[in-house]
């Protein structure tokens, strides 16, 4: 029953140019943020999708794009057979308090030990 796609993610943050261009840049990241979760509370509520990943969501909190009470209560108000899948780093106390599984995840050997560049599709 898992099949789809909700959204192409809020968008890569770019080197801004001057410390104005970062805020009017942060700021609409985080507008797109808020939208795309409002979409995901859509999408959950149908009862389409067994499962449904949020990758990197995690970063949006910690970097304060999107803040944790926002998070608490996607996972709070979630149907009970959905499973959500919350990715990234710098996950709060709270969200490790309300989650089921915590996992970290630790670099041992990556091709960028060896040079190679970033992967479109692959490290983003």
């Amino acid at each position: 029953m898992f099949s789809g796609f909700v959204g192409q993610g809020a968008g890569r943050r770019n080197k801004p140019a001057n410390k104005r261009e970062a805020n009017r840049s942060n700021k609409q990241l985080a507008k797109n943020i808020k939208k795309d979760l409002m979409k995901i509370k859509r999408v959950m509520k149908t009862g389409r999708y067994d499962v449904i990943i949020l990758d990197e969501i995690l970063n949006c909190v910690s970097e304060k794009f999107l803040g944790e009470s926002e998070a608490l209560k996607l996972i709070r108000t979630k149907p009970e057979a959905l499973e959500l899948v919350l990715t990234g780093r710098g996950a709060t106390p709270g969200l490790v308090a309300l989650s089921d599984y915590v996992t970290r995840l630790d670099k041992v050997k990556h091709p960028f030990d060896r040079g190679q560049r970033a992967r479109k599709g692959i490290e983003y």
